[in-house]
């Protein structure tokens, strides 16, 4: 779901754009009505508003750069709300789990004592991965971490 007010102004602010009630109303009612993800909902919105807006024919990039501005917006406003005791944080691994991308478990093999991580893609496929160290393990989760959200940004999904 896209937070109309949020997109309004990264419009504003990168585009020089200023929505029109209608087209707000349209918005909404595409948020509602819609099963698209929010790429789906942009590209739908912005092909039905060429008149006056951005042609995402054309550009392409510009649909990429505002999709993920809505993500960094709605992340950092989660990060708000958590350290002001509101809905809590969510993490990359938090967020991946949640839309369905990849599991991401951190595991310790009680024989050795290392640091694991356990992936499930939503392909089914189960990757273990064992760290000597939980620096290593952490690393390892981090750059996973963002590999998966640098493709679901791009689309590639």
């Amino acid at each position: 779901m896209i937070n109309v007010n949020k997109l309004n102004k990264i419009l504003y602010n990168d585009y020089g754009i200023i929505l029109n009630e209608s087209e707000t109303a349209y918005l909404k009612y595409l948020n509602n009505t819609s099963d698209k993800d929010t790429t789906g909902i942009l590209k739908e919105f912005f092909t039905k508003c060429t008149t006056r807006h951005l042609c995402i024919e054309n550009n392409k990039k510009d649909l990429g750069k505002i999709r993920v501005k809505l993500m960094t917006e709605e992340l950092s406003h989660r990060d708000m709300e958590s350290s002001q005791g509101g809905a809590g944080n969510i993490d990359a691994a938090s967020y991946l789990d949640h839309e369905g991308i990849i599991e991401i478990e951190e595991e310790t093999n009680t024989i050795t004592g290392n640091e694991g991580l356990n992936y499930k893609t939503k392909k089914g496929v189960s990757i273990n991965k064992e760290f000597d160290t939980k620096e290593e393990a952490d690393l390892y989760r981090q750059r996973t971490e963002n590999q998966f959200m640098t493709r679901r940004i791009g689309g590639t999904y």
